[in-house]
């Protein structure tokens, strides 16, 4: 492709709506990578549409090996096409656009919409599922290494009987919460993290009533009692699908709601209203408990279940309860509804664990049985096939690569993301010889199947080398002066110096890259 003939889009300057923002979105709107439309929305030029064409390519041959075919989005429907397990194992994949509701910001890595790539391979064997498994999790992981983005994986969320890991890139930018063991390595998202939880060996005491006066929040317990907020049990009233519900935390704890909603499987809770609480508890706001209390669930975090003596709300306005013990006092379903702490012990070696934000780029899950689908094995019978299925990114691995690999002259794209190979520069465009030889030696390029830019444009070379820096081809070769004794000067992105070389050297080392 000639520069003279397409939108290359390159700026000197980052438009100021951006002078505050990551230095990846900077450079992306300077090398001509995406536009921003709207609030969150941005659309991709033609080199960005390369680029990331470039690497959902690259992507999918590294898929290729799971027998994977194009243009399906999902396995709704396929029950009446696998008959039998001479089909199996078959996979899948596809690219959509998706879009998330969440405040926009930082460019493509928090974008109201994302361009992802995503599938799945339907297994006649758990064993074929782990081992697909395990080749897709190395394969992805080994590619956003060697391009210096630092990803790792972390225990997910599953809604289904199945397993979930998330491909993330932890970040002080990023939308959501990990835990991590600094000892033995264990990672989870927060919705899913498992504690070691301590039972309290405290000899069981009296519940006595105690009069409190306006002592309503945790912090005015912890003061009027004297005490930590660790022995105190806070209880939360909440709306459920026209039921009113009780979840009792210790009271330094958060709730999680989205804990809540999976273990009621249900999206539909609110806080209840003073109306509702008055109802549930005779009281005002703040001095609910669980003793006696008129809900129709009472649900336990499980570290409370644990705790002996503690403290709770009376369901009377200006009093509550000293000593209360779960089972003793008062009954309900124990399950994990909290948010985790700083300092909270790993399940695994009790280790304190340390809390991250994070950007998700991935997943990867398994499905070892999935009863929608069914075929017939070698004998006849009818069987449910095991399904592996993931998903990435492509737009937020983009914006990670600009991230991690630039420099104060702009991005230095990895070989196999790059808009172009290699970029032929014609130091003086109206020198006839330095355009021929140009011309030559971009269509020798060509040639060899590489993706190369010849810039033909009536510019300064100065001006064109700048924007070689932005657009971060590996490769610069410089068709000048030195032409008239067969030489270019030849360029890395990734170094300061150039060499000047024959022609024939110049086309080995792209044949080597």
């Amino acid at each position: 492709m000639k520069a003279s003939k397409i939108l290359l889009g390159t700026l000197r300057e980052a438009p100021a709506e951006a002078t505050n923002d990551v230095e990846s979105y900077k450079l992306m709107l300077r090398g001509g990578i995406i536009r921003k439309e709207d609030q969150g929305v941005y659309s991709l030029l033609p080199l960005g549409m390369k680029a990331i064409e470039n690497l959902e390519n690259h992507f999918k041959e590294k898929v290729s090996f799971l027998g994977y075919e194009e243009s399906q989005t999902s396995i709704k429907g396929l029950s009446i096409d696998i008959k039998t397990y001479k089909q199996l194992p078959i996979g899948l994949y596809s690219t959509s656009v998706g879009r998330v509701e969440e405040k926009p910001k930082y460019g493509l890595l928090k974008a109201k919409e994302y361009r992802k790539l995503h599938g799945f391979k339907i297994n006649s064997s758990k064993e074929d599922l782990e081992l697909s498994y395990g080749q897709i999790k190395e394969n992805f992981i080994n590619i956003l290494q060697e391009i210096n983005i630092p990803v790792e994986c972390i225990t997910g969320s599953c809604l289904h009987e199945g397993s979930k890991e998330e491909i993330v890139v932890r970040t002080s930018i990023g939308d959501k919460d990990m835990v991590s063991c600094p000892k033995c390595g264990y990672k989870a998202n927060i919705n899913v993290a498992k504690y070691r939880i301590k039972e309290s060996k405290e000899d069981l005491k009296g519940i006595k009533r105690t009069y409190t006066e306006n002592v309503r929040t945790i912090k005015d317990l912890e003061k009027f009692f004297n005490i930590s907020s660790e022995k105190i049990a806070k209880t939360l009233i909440y709306s459920w699908e026209g039921k009113i519900i009780a979840i009792l935390l210790r009271g330094d704890r958060d709730l999680n709601e989205d804990k809540l909603k999976k273990y009621l499987v249900s999206e539909h809770i609110a806080m209840a209203n003073e109306e509702e609480v008055f109802s549930a508890t005779g009281a005002e706001m703040g001095f609910a408990g669980p003793v006696s209390i008129k809900v129709d669930r009472i649900l336990v975090d499980e570290e409370v279940s644990m705790m002996r003596n503690f403290i709770v709300g009376a369901n009377a306005t200006d009093y509550h309860l000293e000593n209360v013990n779960f089972n003793r006092d008062f009954k309900g379903e124990i399950g994990d509804f909290k948010n985790p702490c700083e300092g909270d012990l790993c399940y695994i070696c009790e280790e304190k664990l340390e809390t991250y934000k994070y950007i998700q780029i991935g997943t990867l899950s398994k499905i070892s049985q999935d009863n929608s689908l069914s075929y017939s094995d070698e004998n006849g019978e009818l069987k449910h096939p095991s399904i592996l299925k993931y998903s990435l990114g492509t737009s937020r691995v983009l914006a990670l690569t600009a991230e991690y690999n630039k420099d104060d002259n702009g991005i230095i794209w990895p070989k196999y993301i790059s808009p172009y190979k290699v970029i032929i520069v014609v130091a003086v465009s109206k020198n006839k010889e330095q355009q021929d030889k140009a011309l030559e030696l971009y269509n020798t390029i060509k040639e060899l199947g590489v993706e190369v830019l010849l810039d033909d444009r009536d510019d300064r070379a100065g001006v064109k080398f700048k924007d070689c820096d932005l657009i971060g081809s590996p490769i610069r070769i410089t068709v000048g002066k030195k032409i008239t004794e067969g030489m270019v000067e030849y360029k890395e992105r990734s170094n300061s110096d150039f060499e000047l070389i024959s022609i024939e050297e110049a086309i080995n080392k792209i044949k080597i890259l």
